[in-house]
């Protein structure tokens, strides 16, 4: 299969398609970043799933004197990561 370039593409396009096809390349590169996004939340949601080590209770959540904090949002997605990390799950 022959690949192009944008520039390419955009070339055989007179200036009233342009337009189109520059949208069209813009909005392929954003899905493109947002199914990347996608496959790390997903890769994350399979590794707790899969977990049979304990590996998830210790990447969530934090012992502190006796209490448990709950991590959340960004500060769990890298706690997931860097555990994931750690057992070379990445």
């Amino acid at each position: 299969m022959t690949s192009y370039t944008d520039e390419q593409v955009l070339s055989l396009f007179q200036d009233d398609v342009k337009e189109m096809v520059e949208s069209l390349l813009a909005d392929r590169t954003r899905l493109q970043a947002q199914v990347e996004a996608l496959r790390a939340d997903a890769e994350r949601y399979r590794w707790i799933r899969n977990d049979q080590t304990g590996a998830v209770e210790e990447a969530i959540l934090i012992d502190r004197y006796g209490d448990v904090e709950v991590r959340l949002g960004v500060n769990l997605d890298e706690a997931i990561d860097s555990a994931r990390a750690k057992k070379g799950d990445v």
